[in-house]
């Protein structure tokens, strides 16, 4: 059946082809369900939005809806191949040149995904592979230029927010989302991940606070409410918090029912670093390479640095083990 046909013809008729088919053996349609393009996209992404994070769903529905441009959305799943895909890659490199690998392995599980459920027996994305580029080592900030920056924030919650992404190398999306109930003042460490934020790697971690770490979470506590402040939170009544709801509430928060985006922290830490003339290279997830950097050229062992960062790969960690300047100039040194 040609494929043209199939992309240019109503549901209705579409349906009745490929049962037709079905009766008369044509290629694999017998042995499978006949969804089409949309029909996985959406069950996929109904499968999604009960299993992973908000972030992870947005990104896959802007992955597919490029995608379903590509393809006619009542295109069957089946008829999909490897060379269509490739002629979408090339397609894909030339508009999204820095993006297209993340839609192309976000795709790559989908249709994974479309195996388990019968709709497909072979990924067509399996054999495609990508050649190997340079990989630039992560830009960071030392100690002397992120206080400089530091001087340029606008007000004391992006300062804070920022020295706390600096000292505990956590990503931008775990501290917009860190709740007064995951931080333990007692014990000085933070819980990332609960019931209701999902860390990348899907498994609860424990940070340790440092002592400049502390002194921030410790005054902020007591700002917004926390235990023997004269001033705790009020809700909207004008009732003062009980202790269950003010744990709720996040640390880096807009209001009692809100907290704010993490657009808003990164375009408040590039204007501070623009202010202070950093290199434009730098943004705000730079404040995690410079934790994991500083660590690593303090002498803590690479499996420390592994845990606190939540990296799932040791071999993601390892890229920090070989960025102290100053050592690899001492060991040019020692050359006669």
């Amino acid at each position: 059946m040609d494929l043209e046909v199939l992309q240019n013809i109503d549901s209705d008729k579409l349906d009745k082809l490929l049962k037709i088919a079905a009766i008369l053996g044509d290629g694999q349609i017998s042995t499978q369900r006949n969804a089409t393009l949309k029909e996985g996209i959406d069950q996929y992404e109904s499968n999604a939005e009960n299993n992973l994070s908000p972030k992870s769903l947005l990104s896959i529905k802007s992955t597919n809806k490029s995608f379903l441009k590509f393809f006619s959305a009542i295109r069957p799943l089946h008829t999909i191949t490897q060379h269509d895909f490739e002629k979408y890659i090339a397609h894909k490199k030339i508009n999204s040149p820095k993006g297209y690998k993340v839609d192309v392995r976000t795709l790559r599980a989908m249709f994974n995904k479309f195996i388990e459920w019968n709709y497909i027996t072979n990924n067509p994305l399996t054999k495609i592979k990508f050649a190997k580029t340079q990989t630039a080592a992560p830009k960071y900030l030392t100690s002397e230029e992120f206080e400089r920056v530091m001087l340029k924030a606008e007000n004391k919650l992006i300062e804070d927010f920022c020295r706390v992404a600096f000292d505990t190398g956590m990503r931008l999306s775990e501290l917009v989302y860190l709740r007064w109930k995951n931080v333990d003042l007692i014990k000085k460490v933070i819980i990332v991940g609960d019931e209701v934020f999902t860390t990348k790697s899907r498994r609860q971690r424990i940070v340790p606070m440092s002592g400049k770490v502390f002194l921030i979470l410790e005054a902020r506590y007591k700002l917004v409410g926390g235990k023997d402040t004269p001033l705790p939170p009020e809700t909207s009544s004008g009732q003062a918090l009980s202790r269950g709801d003010f744990i709720k509430q996040y640390v880096f928060r807009k209001s009692l029912s809100s907290h704010y985006t993490g657009d808003y922290f990164s375009k408040k830490f590039k204007e501070a670093c623009r202010a202070a003339e950093i290199d434009e290279g730098i943004h705000l997830h730079s404040l995690r390479h410079s934790a994991a950097t500083r660590m690593a050229q303090s002498g803590a062992p690479i499996i420390a640095v592994q845990k606190i960062l939540g990296h799932s790969q040791i071999s993601t960690t390892m890229i920090y083990a070989h960025t102290d300047l100053e050592a690899m100039r001492a060991a040019v040194n020692l050359l006669k």
